[in-house]
């Protein structure tokens, strides 16, 4: 988000902030790990998750964390970096 969130190369961080603003109404639902599963404490037994994420994308970092996460509790997950 630092390095690729001032918008040159698509979506500012306000842009991003405004978005997730108009989806999650109430600040408890910014900790719900059902909302963000890089929250949650055990992801075993999830069917397999695809990511995909964007060279250039802000959320690039997390969709990287949530694979290392996925990957370390066992889990069968493809990422595709674009």
């Amino acid at each position: 988000m630092k390095m690729f969130g001032q918008g040159e190369y698509g979506l500012t961080y306000a842009q991003i902030k405004w978005a997730m603003n108009q989806t999650f109404q109430n600040q408890s639902d910014y900790r719900n790990p059902l909302a963000f599963p890089l929250l949650a404490e055990n992801l075993t037994g999830l069917p397999p998750v695809y990511i995909a994420a964007v060279a250039l994308d802000p959320l690039k970092d997390e969709s990287l964390a949530l694979a290392h996460k996925l990957e370390e509790q066992g889990n069968e997950y493809y990422l595709t970096i674009w």
